[in-house]
């Protein structure tokens, strides 16, 4: 009356090197019952548990957070290139092992230079630009509400209402944080001056306004966000001008810099990423690191506002990989060049690093997060 119950595991038709392999080595006794009756209690069947699944979208994205890969759409392909028989999966098991791509060894001894070298210069062009925007809105004010001027001034009034909505209680641990401000408000107010001066605005103007207020206001309110799930020293409470004066910077940079809480602070509003580019060669290798991608590269970032304004991008100091910057949680648009100064096609330049931000227990706090690249030709 008995008979032998076998448990077969059939891996995915496509499965190529780089097979998944699950970490659920849970393994379950089952007694089959006839009549009231255990049959084959001598010998009984065992079957190994498969365990909880998860959509392999869902998996993905977390599985590189927690080895410190910023989970872009370049990331998610490699991974997809790496791990074949996850092309003809939906699901995947819990605490599975992916294929991670090798790139070089990353120096984490290695940091980002800040943007401005600094502190005080950057404190005295932000106070110029704010102090600028304030004469143009006095000028935008007198002029006739009429035609494109009146979705001018109501762009204007957005900007006003985010930089007049926030206030800082430490002035000096949000450098990388305040160039950001600084670049957007620069160039709305070199946009602001010419509409004045014109007296009305083309559609051209009118879409770079309103996308930097755009920029400004998401960059604000993630900040203060952040401020409130984690607790940063941030007054949401206060009208204030970002930076009073430049003597009131310098005495408060002497306090802070001192201060365990400060850096902290630094960390928090800001965290370093480290580009990596990788290609495919014409026979479909796959190539991740030596001389074909290495030093080879310098990489750009601008807010999106501004990609279509050469002045405006940073470039890293080091070239990929890796290229290392201390940004905050925003999205950037990216660009990769040769040395000769000729741009590299990459298939994804918009780059949200804000999920690093939101997913802080995921990620190794003590190490930087690779950024892929894929250079699609050169």
């Amino acid at each position: 009356m008995s008979s032998n119950f076998q448990a077969m595991a059939q891996r995915p038709p496509t499965g190529g090197s780089a097979p998944i392999e699950s970490e659920d080595k849970g393994i379950n006794p089952v007694v089959f019952i006839v009549g009231g009756i255990a049959v084959g209690a001598a010998s009984y069947a065992i079957v190994k548990s498969k365990g909880a699944k998860i959509p392999v979208a869902a998996y993905l994205p977390e599985y590189l957070l927690t080895h410190n890969i910023l989970p872009t759409s370049d990331a998610l392909n490699l991974m997809y290139k790496l791990n074949p028989s996850l092309n003809n999966q939906q699901e995947i098991p819990k605490k599975s092992k992916l294929k991670l791509p090798e790139f070089p060894v990353l120096d984490e001894e290695i940091r980002p230079a800040l943007i401005s070298g600094d502190e005080v210069a950057l404190a005295t062009d932000l106070n110029r630009e704010m102090d600028q925007f304030e004469t143009s809105k006095e000028a935008l004010e007198k002029l006739e509400a009429a035609g494109n001027m009146a979705s001018v001034q109501v762009i204007t009034n957005q900007v006003n209402q985010q930089l007049t909505t926030a206030g800082w209680k430490d002035l000096t641990s949000r450098t990388i944080f305040d160039q950001m401000v600084y670049d957007l408000l620069r160039v709305f107010n070199q946009t602001l001056d010419e509409v004045v001066l014109a007296k009305s605005a083309d559609q051209k103007q009118l879409m770079l306004m309103q996308s930097i207020s755009d920029n400004l206001t998401e960059l604000l309110n993630d900040v203060r966000t952040l401020s409130l799930n984690h607790d940063f020293p941030v007054d949401l409470n206060k009208n204030l001008i970002f930076l009073a004066s430049v003597e009131e910077v310098s005495v408060r940079k002497v306090k802070v810099s001192n201060s365990v809480e400060a850096s902290s602070v630094v960390e928090g509003i800001s965290k370093d990423f480290a580009f990596a580019v990788y290609k495919i060669n014409e026979a479909g290798e796959l190539i991740t690191k030596g001389p074909e991608v290495e030093g080879k590269y310098k990489v750009k970032y601008v807010l999106p506002a501004l990609k279509d304004i050469p002045s405006a991008y940073h470039t890293l100091r080091d070239p990929a990989t890796y290229a290392v910057a201390a940004l905050p949680p925003a999205k950037m648009y990216i660009i990769v060049e040769d040395f000769s100064g000729i741009p590299v096609s990459i298939q994804d330049p918009l780059i949200d690093f804000k999920v690093v931000f939101k997913n802080p227990q995921l990620i190794n706090e003590d190490e930087m997060i690779i950024v892929p690249l894929y250079l699609s030709n050169d």
